[in-house]
């Protein structure tokens, strides 16, 4: 019974002291730049139709190091963003050029995507 006091009172002293530490500082939110975030050019909100492959393997885009989406409008390369659009699962990545239908706004090299769907 005393060997089972004494466990009981180390246990309890251990997680009492443990449990005592102080808290990590809380971690403060920096605010994005205004001129870090581009502002938007362009609205399409008509489906347009345009030019799209994989930013590597079709455009060659510097920089791009793996498959993704982009378009070219008025012969402007643009990173399909503002929606999960799969270069490999469309038929885009090492297939060439295809058409798509577009909507969203244009901001930098980038098109803040609403809906876009490859033409078959």
């Amino acid at each position: 019974m005393i060997k089972s006091l004494i466990i009981s009172a180390v246990l309890s002293s251990v997680l009492f002291f443990t449990g005592c530490q102080e808290k990590p500082a809380a971690t403060s939110v920096k605010a994005v730049p205004a001129e870090a975030t581009p502002a938007i050019t362009q609205v399409i909100a008509e489906e347009t139709i345009v030019d799209a492959g994989c930013g590597m393997c079709t455009y060659h885009i510097p920089g791009v190091e793996h498959c993704e989406t982009w378009v070219n409008i008025d012969n402007k390369k643009l990173k399909v963003t503002g929606i999960e659009h799969s270069a490999h699962k469309s038929g885009l990545c090492k297939a060439g050029k295809h058409e798509v239908k577009i909507t969203g706004s244009i901001a930098g090299d980038t098109i803040i995507t609403k809906s876009i769907e490859v033409i078959k």
